[in-house]
């Protein structure tokens, strides 16, 4: 008897819980959404993909847009309508929430069990015919008369859909029959919210290719092939119009495009009642004439040392549509960086008849090291040409760089504190240098490791061969990268932090500090820390 009591008491609170959940969850996630993803032809059955989640109906309002060109241009974007709302952001889902999740999955695993039992052309028609089903005409709206038509003169279908049963989000096809040639705004509401897409049913088909400054745009009958003429085709870009053309008894438009900043274009043919739309890429029409120019660069070779000479020649050509000419004598401006982007040479020359200039440039005995920058550019113009080679020497070190831990052995979960130390061979301080300094961790098995006289292990300078050997000082993945500056006595103290291993296993911190000095040459050295899970 207290077995039955007990089973009816959880059955109820399983059906209080369900119902309460459902119910909560309908009204926190009420959402839908409408799209639609290529253009169909008149007498085809058009099709729009409904998501809805949380809504008991829907009903569907569809307008003709009288004046394409008109609607489009007022848009900010073509490819939406209207604006999307944000949806709830919850940080963490209650008990109740997480149990109407897991009815969720096991009602969707009970779904694609039975859907995989029909083919793909089956489970369409199921669609299909459930949607009709759910469709029902109305005449009078006072469920959703809170939400008016957007233009009652330009309605041509409005009807109620039934939301398909069950409590899970479904995302579903829906069929739209006898429209003509046209734009359509398809709108729906559910007494509260809007969603919109946008659908054309049009017998034109708009093909178009772009080049720098130029236009090509084709209109054909997308059923027959034939070449439709004297459709009127519009480019559309930076929110203005910016050539309309017609096109001729081949279907062919072409225009140059002067106006090379152009950005959110889209091309409309329409042809009576027919319409055709694409959005090329703004840049293939740019017509910049910073763009027109190409060339090369190149060094007599590509390493040089202080103190030689850099021997290096440009070739400048200019395109014209699609071929290259030779430029005129132009004047051009040359000038080579170092590696901190300071120019060392500057020089204005002109062109030869081959389109070519050629210069000498001699590397100063104390010039950086490093990459160096060669840069073309014709007199008023951003357009040119760019090479590069490499200022490189061979020096014994003057100085060194230790990195020394204050301790051998940390705990994981404590700081390591560390100094960084570089001083010349002669003993002053590299004082105010740059440095910057990486951090490695890697896996720590050694169960045999020498000891000092207090047991612990040997820790400290790069090349004392410590948590096996040579190899282990490059081992593992790097978790931070830092810079900083010595100080007037050539030193750095730095903190790294530890993280406790998953895995609870012992790991080794290695800590590379790389000082460069007022020549830029760079030193480095490196010291490493045992940092254990555990004190034994």
């Amino acid at each position: 008897m207290r077995l039955q009591k007990t089973f009816a008491t959880w059955l109820l609170v399983g059906f209080l819980l369900t119902s309460f959940s459902d119910a909560s969850a309908k009204e926190r996630e009420a959402y839908f959404s409408l799209s639609s993803d290529r253009t169909y032809l008149p007498g085809e059955k058009a099709k729009i993909r409904v998501y809805a989640n949380g809504v008991n109906a829907l009903e569907f309002r569809v307008y003709r847009v009288n004046d394409p060109a008109a609607f489009f241009e007022k848009l900010d974007d073509i490819h939406s309508f209207g604006h999307v709302a944000p949806r709830e952001q919850v940080e963490e889902k209650t008990w109740i929430e997480r149990f109407h999740d897991w009815k969720a999955s096991q009602w969707y695993r009970i779904r694609n069990f039975f859907r995989s039992q029909y083919s793909a052309q089956s489970r369409a028609k199921i669609r299909e015919a459930q949607s009709e089903a759910q469709r029902s005409k109305i005449s009078t709206a006072t469920e959703f008369a809170m939400v008016p038509l957007l233009n009652s003169k330009q309605l041509v279908a409005r009807w109620r859909q039934e939301a398909t049963s069950g409590v899970i989000s479904e995302s579903t096809e829906l069929p739209i029959e006898n429209l003509k040639s046209g734009v359509y705004i398809v709108e729906s509401t559910d007494g509260t919210l809007r969603a919109y897409t946008v659908l054309i049913v049009s017998q034109l088909g708009l093909v178009t290719k772009t080049a720098p400054g130029q236009l090509l745009a084709y209109t054909v009958d997308r059923h027959s092939g034939v070449p439709i003429r004297e459709a009127s085709v519009l480019l559309w870009g930076s929110k203005k119009e910016v050539v309309h053309l017609t096109s001729d008894g081949n279907g062919l438009s072409e225009s140059p495009i002067r106006d090379y900043k152009l950005e959110d274009t889209w091309i409309l043919a329409q042809h009576g009642d027919d319409v055709g739309i694409v959005a090329p890429y703004s840049l293939n029409l740019s017509s910049d004439a910073n763009r027109d120019w190409s060339g090369y660069v190149y060094t007599d070779r590509p390493v040089y040392r202080p103190g030689h000479t850099v021997h290096f020649k440009a070739i400048l050509r200019n395109r014209s549509g699609d071929r290259y000419k030779t430029p005129p004598a132009t004047q051009v401006q040359v000038v080579v960086s170092d590696t901190t982007s300071k120019t060392v040479f500057q020089k204005n020359l002109t062109l030869s008849p081959m389109g070519t200039v050629h210069a000498d440039f001699e590397i100063p005995a104390g010039a950086a090291l490093g990459y160096y920058s060669i840069s073309v550019t014709p007199t008023n113009s951003t357009g040119g040409a760019n090479g590069s080679f490499d200022v490189e020497e061979y020096k014994k070190p003057e100085y060194q760089v230790k990195v020394t831990p204050e301790k051998p052995l940390v705990l994981q979960g404590d700081p390591i504190h560390i100094t960084i130390d570089s001083r010349y061979y002669f003993g002053e301080p590299v004082a105010n240098a740059k440095v910057s300094y990486v951090v490695h961790v890697s896996d720590y098995w050694s169960p045999y490791f020498e000891q000092d006289e207090e047991g612990m292990p040997q820790a400290g300078e790069e090349g004392e061969g410590e948590g096996g050997g040579e190899e282990g000082d490059y081992a593992g993945s790097e978790v931070s990268e830092q810079s900083g500056k010595l100080d007037a006595n050539g030193q750095l103290k730095i903190t790294v932090p530890t993280r406790i291993t998953k895995g609870k296993n012992d790991v080794r911190y290695r800590i590379e500090a790389r000082v460069m000095d007022a020549g830029n040459r760079e030193i480095s050295g490196a010291g490493y820390v045992l940092v254990p899970y555990g004190s034994f």
